[in-house]
């Protein structure tokens, strides 16, 4: 595991740190881009999917983290397999 950090090593990002991890960074930005490849806003994303626009913001942002759920809603949302 070359990428473990040392004990007592406070983690580079993630909760509390204000850094969002960058595989949720990424997760967002696929949903953005899919998103606007259809024409989508996010208030429009948000109610196919029962949420705020403020949490799509969030998730595409990678501030919050999209759970298994959530993310295959948004791709039937939005009519793909994959983002």
């Amino acid at each position: 595991m070359k990428n473990a950090q040392p004990a007592g090593d406070a983690p580079r990002y993630g909760r509390g740190t204000g850094i969002p991890n960058p595989i949720d960074v990424h997760v967002g930005k696929r949903i953005r881009m899919r998103r606007l490849f259809l024409g989508m806003n996010q208030e429009t994303l948000a109610n196919a999917l029962g949420l705020t626009f403020q949490q799509v913001q969030k998730y595409e942002g990678g501030a919050n983290r999209v759970g298994a759920s959530p993310l295959r809603l948004m791709c039937m949302a939005v009519g793909s397999t994959k983002l």
